[in-house]
Formats: C-alpha cells, structure tokens, sequence
C-alpha cells in the first residue's frame, strides 16, 4: 500500500513538473527570502536571461512591487489565496515588460517555510495595442474639435454621445447639457 503511495505521487510530481517546464506563461517558485528554487524556460525567454543569471537575482530585482516583505503584507492585507496585479517586470536589457502576474503562497505542514508559486503573462502587445487605439482617438478627436462641420455621435435610440465644439455653436448649446438632450429634439429645435 505504502509503494502504491509513494508511485502516485511520484506521477503527480512528475506531472506537475511537466507542465511547470512546458507552460505558456513563466513560471517560478520562490523562498520567501526571494531565492529562486525553480524558474521555467518560459519566464528565462520572456526575460532574456538564462536559468542561472535569473536565479542569481531576487524577484524584487525583476520589480521593486516583488519585495518578498511587501508581498508578505500584501498577502495578510487580502487574505486571499493568492495575489494578482499587473506590473512591468524589467528584462535582462533593462526594459519594461508590462506583465499580469499571479502569486500563490503554499506552504508545507512540516516545514515552517513558505514558499510562493510565482506567474506571469507577457501582456505588452495588448498595451501596445491600446497605446495605438488610445493615440487613433485622441487624432480623431484632435480633428473632430477643431473641424468647422458640426458632428454629433448618437446611439440608436437617440442618446447624444459625444458632440463637438462646431455642433455646440451651430446649436448654441452649452458642453455641459448636451448628454441630457434627446438627438430627435435637437433635430426639432425644441432643446431649449
């Protein structure tokens, strides 16, 4: 019975390393001192370090928000069974990589130490992505304020969304009063 014991653990050990080694986000586990006790190929290629020059640092290296002290608090601040945020992790040419980060505390019966389960996803093409939206708006809107036409922007049902500053004259309606008009009543002329 003990020999059955120990082979399925042993199998779940070895699937567990399986998929720590082969998962698509880095992963690591950390002491709570900050030493590294395992980092995934993974995290070493999101990073551009080798598994040794990673492990030689502390994840507070990687992001000042990784202090092993601040996660600490964090962690019986929440009192959740793990920690998630998003934060830039710096990579081995000093660049910012903005990441979503997941941490999970384990910690063992026999053992006073505790360990934490550390993850992150690589999110900077969706940042850069909405950089590019964001910049795409502020162009278009640069144009629509400074355009002699008057534009307005209606849902369906006739909800002003969004009104610009040639419209406001054109209909001599104050900026803070345009949300509170129906489109059909401007239409109309009877907004006022």
């Amino acid at each position: 019975r003990q020999t059955s014991t120990y082979s399925a653990l042993d199998e779940s050990q070895q699937r567990f390393i399986s998929a720590f080694n082969t998962a698509p986000q880095g992963m690591a586990l950390f002491k709570q001192n900050g030493e590294w006790i395992s980092i995934n190929p993974t995290l070493c290629e999101m990073l551009g370090y080798d598994n040794y020059t990673l492990s030689q640092q502390t994840p507070a290296t990687l992001s000042h928000q990784l202090n092993t002290y601040r996660l600490e608090q964090q962690w019986q601040e929440r009192q959740q069974s793990s920690l998630q945020f998003e934060l830039c992790l710096t990579n081995s040419k000093a660049e910012a990589i903005p990441c979503i980060v997941s941490l999970s505390r384990i910690s063992h019966p026999s053992s006073e130490q505790s360990y934490w389960i550390f993850q992150a996803i690589d999110i900077s093409r969706r940042v850069l992505a909405e950089n590019r939206l964001h910049d795409a708006f502020e162009y278009t809107q640069y144009i629509l304020n400074h355009i002699d036409d008057g534009i307005i922007s209606a849902s369906l049902s006739g909800t002003i969304r969004s009104i610009n500053p040639a419209a406001l004259r054109l209909w001599e309606l104050p900026e803070d009063e345009f949300r509170e008009v129906h489109f059909a009543a401007l239409l109309r002329g009877s907004h006022s």
